[in-house]
């Protein structure tokens, strides 16, 4: 009787790597669901406050992004961002103006798209009332000025002030 059997090192190294896969994609779900769950949450926190703020009247400056972004879409939220701060600091305390980062390809954020009628990652300006959009500006020019930090603050700046004019 030659009957061959399962040779011990070949089967061990067999075991090891079934349980090294395993584990590692045992690691992987657990990363993944952790970034879904995180982003959920901040995403619906997000959105409340949105809501909870524009009750009254308020100015909403969105940047909306897709998920892959470029450095030059980095860049024109960081620029917007900067403009806000440095800017209208007492309209961010007194909650005049929000400035909101919003992920598109995102569920809950979808609407936006045909809300602001969206075909690209853009910087809108919204007039929120008793928390309905009055009226919105895509500043679409900022794609032009991203390069020149003058003229891209210049245009923020003044269409920002012509929507603060109305509250």
């Amino acid at each position: 009787m030659n009957e061959s059997l399962p040779d011990n090192k070949n089967t061990g190294a067999l075991m090891k790597k079934i349980v090294t896969v395993l584990l590692f994609l045992f690691i992987a779900i657990a990363v993944i669901s952790f970034i879904v769950t995180t982003t959920k949450k901040a995403n619906i926190l997000t959105k409340s406050a949105t809501i909870a703020t524009a009750k009254n009247s308020t100015i909403i400056v969105y940047y909306f992004h897709r998920t892959s972004r470029c450095n030059t879409c980095i860049a024109i939220e960081n620029n917007s961002h900067e403009v806000i701060k440095n800017f209208f600091t007492k309209e961010l305390q007194s909650q005049k103006i929000k400035f909101i980062v919003l992920n598109t390809e995102l569920t809950e954020n979808n609407h936006f798209v045909q809300d602001f009628n969206l075909a690209f990652n853009s910087l809108v300006v919204a007039l929120i009332k008793d928390g309905k959009v009055l009226k919105y500006k895509n500043l679409e020019a900022v794609w032009d000025y991203w390069e020149d930090k003058e003229k891209f603050t210049q245009y923020v700046k003044e269409n920002i002030k012509i929507f603060l004019d109305e509250i």
